[in-house]
C-alpha cells in the first residue's frame, strides 16, 4: 500500500469543492446550451448525448493515460 504526499495538504479541501463546482457548472452549461438548441427535436437531443457522452469517454481515456504515465514508486 502507497501512501500520497500533497505539495499543500491544506488545500485539499479547497480542490475537491473547487471540482465539485465545476461538474455542476460544466453541467449547467451543457443544459443551457441543450435548451438554446433543442426546442422540440428528439433527434437532435440524442446527438446532443451522443456528442456529450463521446467527450466524457475521450476525457476518461485520456484520464487513463496519463494515470499509466506516472511512475509508481
Amino acid at each position: 500500500m502507497t501512501t500520497c504526499t500533497f505539495p499543500r495538504p491544506d488545500l485539499v479541501g479547497t480542490a475537491a469543492g473547487l471540482a465539485a463546482a465545476m461538474r455542476i457548472g460544466g453541467g449547467a452549461l451543457i443544459a443551457f446550451i441543450a435548451g438554446l438548441f433543442l426546442a422540440d427535436s428528439a433527434p437532435a437531443l440524442l446527438s446532443m448525448m451522443l456528442v456529450s457522452a463521446a467527450f466524457a469517454l475521450l476525457a476518461a481515456l485520456y484520464a487513463a493515460l496519463l494515470d499509466r504515465r506516472q511512475p509508481v514508486d
